[in-house]
């Protein structure tokens, strides 16, 4: 595979690690240690609604002082960046760059189906310098492979006309 024919599937986490809006802080934070992640998509039901990073809890709490436990959604971003699950690798790396975007949410039509991450980048310049495909080096623990099924973790998550209208549009990736 050339290079420059990767596209964001190539590199995306699969299975993305979802957590529900009205979960505390706590909760969030609980399985992100769980999982070895530092991104959750918030969901309301079947639709993503947001995204929550680990950065965002710690801004929460540092600013919430003794007030009562807070929500995801207390926390969460909406206005969170997506892209088709064929685009071009360089041109959301580029959009995540130029915009400071730690994540990406990947989608087919209205579906998520997976997330792409800083650390997923940092995967693709390992395998750009190799000249192949690598594999993580620290994968998340939230997929689980079960047998020539694939991942056994699917998340059937649709994502809500608030977040794909807040993810705007990038030169030809189509979002």
């Amino acid at each position: 595979m050339n290079a420059k024919s990767w596209t964001i599937s190539d590199f995306m986490t699969p299975v993305v690690c979802c957590a529900d809006v009205e979960l505390t802080l706590a909760d969030a934070r609980d399985r992100m240690t769980a999982n070895k992640i530092r991104h959750l998509l918030i969901t309301r039901g079947p639709m993503v609604v947001g995204v929550l990073s680990q950065r965002d809890i710690d801004v929460a709490d540092a600013s919430a002082g003794k007030r009562e436990a807070l929500t995801i959604a207390d926390a969460m971003h909406t206005d969170v960046f997506t892209c088709n699950d064929g685009a071009p690798l360089g041109d959301v790396v580029a959009a995540m760059e130029s915009r400071k975007i730690g994540c990406t949410i990947v989608r087919d039509g209205s579906r998520a189906v997976g997330i792409f991450t800083t650390t997923d980048a940092l995967r693709a310049v390992r395998a750009l310098l190799a000249g192949e495909q690598v594999e993580p080096l620290s994968p998340p623990t939230h997929i689980v492979p079960h047998d020539e099924i694939g991942p056994i973790a699917r998340h059937d998550v649709r994502v809500s006309e608030s977040v794909r209208s807040a993810s705007g549009m990038i030169g030809s990736v189509g979002l």
